[in-house]
């Protein structure tokens, strides 16, 4: 049985705090969105205090053995008054530092034809340029790792700077233009610093992250299947990019094809001007919501056999199942995980699986579409809230 451990570092990842004690930790990654983690802790060890675990001030790694296999920002502490309180921890992956507003694109931002890895290169230099409100420009020692530097996708974009437009935000909505990339973080151990610790990288991958892989997952002797779900709900074959007021009034850029029913959809990107980048987004929203997507889930029967690290977000792996009255046989992608340990330290890993080839970026099955989109909605009446 492997052995997790939940370390506590400096916000910055280079100054050990001590290893967490934990009764329950879930944790997971999500492909082209940042991770979570969520972690009950006795509340009288002395390692479930603040000192330990301040909320933004605190990055939070997981480790399988030697293995790094999760690392992220404590966002969130709290502790109940029961008989036999637990203190609960909540975080996030790397990414999350880069959205909410939490670091912004402050000044008038343009790129003529610049091919997107470019931009987004940029765009993180930016977020990591020292300013005078911080002192710690770069949590989690995060690096931008480009494979492979250049894509050969040209974009012309303009922002500015008093939008305070998110750089998470901006970067995922990039990705998600027609012809676009993935990204994701990867946590590893700096072994030249004296002594070693965590960091991260951000890895954006064109076009696609992952690969096709020997694996072969069986129904019932490797893992086992959820029902297999095909969701209609976000199906459309025209889409319409909703943009700014360029004076002249909302300018929109549309993308349709002929196949299939006629369904309308849209999408909002306010801050966009051009009709050719609007065209674009929605070129890109027509890729993924043209055919409704096929999605599973998988819990692992021998985490030994198939731990985290073994495979990675994005990869395809062969599903097969032939038992339950409905035969499946194909590749479908890995585009989330999680992992679930008790206080026995049993793990559980499921991992959420979308069918299709070429490798392609599926929208969200309905369970992440909807925990995304509630996330959202609180954050936005929260601002609203305080506005």
């Amino acid at each position: 049985m492997a052995v997790y451990r939940l370390l506590s570092y400096d916000i910055t990842g280079t100054q050990f705090r001590g290893e967490i004690p934990f009764s329950s930790l879930t944790f997971g990654d999500v492909l082209n969105r940042p991770g979570s983690l969520d972690a009950s802790i006795p509340a009288r060890a002395l390692e479930a205090s603040r000192e330990y675990l301040e909320p933004g001030a605190t990055t939070l790694w997981i480790t399988r053995g030697a293995d790094l296999v999760w690392g992220g920002i404590c966002w969130a502490w709290k502790r109940d008054l029961s008989e036999n309180p637990e203190v609960r921890v909540a975080g996030a992956g790397p990414m999350s530092y880069y959205r909410e507003g939490r670091r912004t694109i402050r000044s008038d931002t343009t790129f003529t034809s610049t091919d997107q890895m470019s931009i987004v290169a940029s765009l993180f230099t930016t977020a990591h340029a020292d300013t005078s409100h911080t002192t710690l420009p770069n949590p989690l020692g995060v690096s931008v790792n480009l494979y492979p530097s250049l894509s050969g996708t040209l974009r012309t974009l303009s922002y500015l700077g008093r939008d305070r437009k998110p750089i998470g935000e901006t970067v995922e909505a990039l990705s998600a233009m027609s012809d676009g990339f993935d990204i994701n973080s990867r946590p590893s151990w700096n072994t030249s610093a004296i002594p070693p610790h965590p960091e991260t990288s951000l890895e954006v991958w064109y076009p696609y992250q992952g690969s096709t892989t020997p694996i072969v997952w069986a129904h019932g002797h490797d893992v086992l299947l959820a029902p297999v779900e095909v969701d209609a709900t976000k199906l459309a074959s025209f889409i319409e990019a909703i943009g700014g007021d360029a004076g002249a009034g909302t300018v929109i850029g549309a993308a349709s094809t002929p196949e299939g029913t006629y369904i309308e959809g849209t999408i909002t990107v306010s801050d966009e001007t051009d009709v050719g980048t609007l065209a674009t987004f929605a070129s890109g929203e027509l890729d993924r919501r043209l055919a409704p997507p096929v999605t599973t889930t998988a819990v692992l029967l021998d985490s030994d056999r198939w731990p985290l690290g073994s495979w990675n977000l994005g990869d395809q792996v062969w599903v097969s199942a032939q038992d339950t009255g409905v035969s499946i046989e194909g590749y479908y992608r890995i585009i989330a995980w999680t992992c679930k340990i008790d206080q026995n330290g049993l793990d559980v890993i499921e991992v959420t699986l979308a069918e299709g080839l070429p490798l392609g970026r599926p929208i969200l099955p309905p369970s992440l579409r909807l925990a995304q989109e509630d996330r959202d909605l609180v954050r936005r009446v929260e601002r609203l809230e305080h506005s």
